[in-house]
């Protein structure tokens, strides 16, 4: 269970936003600890939606994989054919339905787009084996949601999402 409790800014603090993102994204950090106990209430991330990209960008960073894939065997030797964008990690089911509706309301809702996001049912039937993953426009749409605009993130995982960003598909749907 979670310990440490991560106090938020005043909303009168002079740099409230800044403040507010970190504690969001600490608390991310520290929930990725406890991701797979089965008995974690999904209330905890937010009693009242989804969470906020600071937290799960925070969650993803402190358990999850996120690059170009295939990514080279060594940085002299070049990786052939295409690459694209891949974003895995393992969390319990609960922890996954939250994650995945977080997705929804972010990608899709507030873009006034009608159709469901996990379309195909992939996403949500692995998410049953405790599992997500979202390669090629799905990662770098969750990618998107979760980097762009943001100012606290590892560098390493930010030098990443700037390369998803900018990935163009070989091929145009």
């Amino acid at each position: 269970m979670l310990r440490t409790k991560l106090e938020h800014p005043e909303s009168t603090a002079p740099n409230f936003r800044a403040l507010n993102e970190q504690t969001e994204y600490l608390r991310g950090a520290l929930f990725a600890d406890v991701r797979m106990d089965e008995d974690l209430d999904p209330a905890l991330i937010d009693p009242y939606g989804t969470g906020n990209q600071h937290f799960w960008r925070g969650f993803i960073e402190a358990c999850a994989i996120v690059e170009m894939y295939p990514k080279p065997k060594a940085s002299y030797i070049p990786v052939q054919g295409p690459t694209y964008p891949h974003v895995e990690f393992k969390a319990s089911h609960a922890v996954l339905v939250k994650f995945i509706a977080f997705l929804q309301e972010e990608i899709h809702t507030r873009q006034g787009i009608q159709w469901k996001w996990d379309d195909d049912g992939k996403i949500e039937s692995r998410a049953r084996r405790e599992s997500f993953c979202a390669t090629s426009r799905k990662g770098q749409e969750v990618v998107r949601v979760l980097y762009l605009n943001s100012t606290v993130s590892k560098n390493s995982y930010a030098q990443a999402a700037d390369r998803i960003v900018q990935w163009v598909p070989r091929r145009q749907y």
